[in-house]
């Protein structure tokens, strides 16, 4: 089962290679970013945890990205 952990580790992996992110202007797309991880791990989630979870995460994980970013 996965966890919110993996979930978000997962993410980070796409952004560190450059997928989801818009080249000309630096946003991250959550949406994709979300609809990613849902396909890749074909919903197998934890009991806690619900799709709509993963957009959560991915908005998360967006946040601390742009974060690091400007901190750099």
């Amino acid at each position: 089962m996965l966890n919110e952990r993996q979930t978000k580790n997962y993410m980070r992996r796409l952004l560190q290679n450059g997928e989801h992110i818009d080249v000309r202007t630096g946003e991250i797309n959550c949406t994709t970013l979300a609809e990613d991880a849902l396909l890749e791990f074909d919903h197998n989630w934890g009991d806690d945890f619900e799709a709509e979870d993963a957009f959560e995460f991915a908005f998360q994980v967006s946040e601390e990205w742009e974060a690091a970013e400007v901190a750099a």
